[in-house]
């Protein structure tokens, strides 16, 4: 900067991306001397130019503008210091005791939870890592990112942004000595479009240490440095919800009965599923087959509430290292892989997947549905797919006579009927299956059979 005490300008434009054309703009006068070590806190309210439209932000269409800041010499504009360029989308957000809005639209919240490594990477993930996971998330038909249980790369932050999916950003630790880590997640993630809401921490922490001090502090850091976004915790250990101090009540593994007691005692506090789903599967198959456990279905219901904004925490996206399980298995060295994910260590689909890919995006098209939901990320929706869960070598035989056995093919489809060929011959014409929960697609089963004498050999269809 100039010697001594002088006026500089701070000049800051909206500019759209495509063509470099004007937004808004607006400039701000601060006086300060060099030679001191000063900060000046600086407010722009930039108004957008006459009879322009603004392009809001928005799962479908996650547009970004671009906010370049100039710091010169106010005696002389050629005399520039420093430049900076950022990303910012326009959208609008809003909880109530109805569920979540995106821009004055009702939208159902639809996510994971996710721990912030990969399989053999570790945690020092390149952004072209996270962007793979990000993508697997999508193709799924997510919405919502959950930072269990901690905050993430800035990087991930900004590839959100860009694609198109709201974030749920969560604090690590919890209790009054931390509450400047809560105050640096808010400054450090304020300006990124994607995020939504604050979260104070998750399950464990939250119950460590007094609450309704704590909860006080973290409230009025948080709404200090961002007076624009909620706040939540995943699954507080309830006393009153004067104690809590959040603004949306977040359940962690809770039935439908959870929801439905809270709300008749407070009918305005927004509620959401922010964590659910601890569906251990296999991509290899357990057991012999590919079924789906009706843990998926089961856990997610609460999401059919018409008051509940949303599932935006299923445990977890991929699996990870640590908590090993396997089902109906006693575990123990050499395990050491959780089997919650829906995608292996490898990043391979498993048979879950395919339950959310149906019933959060394919299943969920405009022509099912008979309206555009604005929920649906920005990507290719499938129209009258079906996926095979059983393949031929994982299938349970059992004998029906002295000549053959019997074994079911199970499929998810997201039409009203699907129909299966065995080898070039029908297997028959199911109609999808809807569940006990409203909007749910659940699995068809078709009944094969093969020759004892030939236990590799052709498979046939039932009583053909």
């Amino acid at each position: 900067l100039a010697a001594g005490s002088n006026a500089y300008m701070v000049h800051t434009m909206v500019l759209d991306p495509a063509d470099g054309g004007l937004v808004a703009e607006q400039n701000a006068t601060v006086v300060c001397d060099a030679t001191s070590a000063t900060t000046s806190n600086i407010e722009m309210k930039l108004k957008v130019v006459d009879g322009l439209d603004i392009r809001w932000w928005s799962v479908k269409d996650p547009f970004l503008y671009t906010v370049k800041t100039s710091l010169y010499l106010a005696s002389d504009p050629a005399q520039v210091f420093d430049e900076h360029e950022t990303s910012t989308g326009f959208r609008t957000t809003a909880w109530d005791n109805t569920g979540f809005y995106l821009n004055d639209q009702l939208l159902t919240l639809r996510g994971f939870s996710h721990h912030s490594s990969l399989a053999g990477i570790g945690t020092a993930l390149s952004p072209r890592i996270n962007l793979f996971k990000v993508q697997a998330s999508k193709a799924l038909g997510a919405n919502t990112w959950r930072m269990s249980h901690n905050p993430y790369t800035d990087s991930l932050y900004k590839i959100l942004d860009i694609t198109g999916q709201l974030v749920w950003d969560e604090s690590r630790d919890f209790g009054y000595e931390y509450r400047m880590q809560m105050h640096d997640l808010v400054k450090s993630h304020r300006d990124h479009t994607s995020v939504m809401i604050w979260s104070y921490g998750n399950e464990y922490e939250l119950q460590q240490v007094a609450q309704n001090m704590t909860n006080m502090a973290y409230r009025d850091i948080a709404i200090a440095a961002d007076p624009t976004r909620p706040t939540t915790e995943n699954d507080m250990t309830l006393k009153t919800w004067d104690d809590i101090h959040v603004d949306v009540k977040g359940w962690s593994h809770v039935a439908n009965s959870t929801f439905e007691t809270f709300r008749e005692s407070y009918p305005d506090v927004p509620q959401v599923l922010s964590e659910c789903c601890s569906c251990n599967s296999q991509r290899a198959g357990y057991n012999g087959d590919r079924t789906l456990d009706p843990c998926i279905w089961e856990q997610n219901s609460p999401m059919q509430l018409p008051y509940v904004a949303g599932s935006l925490g299923v445990w977890t996206l991929f699996d990870y290292f640590g908590e090993p399980g396997i089902p109906n298995e006693d575990v123990g060295w050499p395990e050491v892989s959780s089997s919650f994910g829906q995608f292996d260590l490898a990043g391979f689909p498993k048979p879950h997947a395919f339950w959310y890919r149906t019933n959060w995006l394919s299943a969920r098209n405009e022509a099912n549905l008979g309206y555009a939901d604005p929920g649906l990320p920005a990507c290719d929706v499938p129209v009258g797919t079906a996926r095979i869960l059983s393949l031929l070598d994982d299938l349970n035989f059992t004998t029906i006579n002295s000549t053959h056995t019997t074994a079911s093919i199970g499929a998810l489809a997201n039409g009203a009927k699907a129909e299966m060929f065995v080898n070039g011959q029908t297997a028959g014409v199911l109609a999808i299956q809807v569940g006990e929960y409203p909007e749910t697609v659940e699995p068809l089963l078709w009944q094969v059979v093969r020759s004892i004498e030939n236990s590799d050999g052709t498979f046939e269809v039932l009583n053909a």
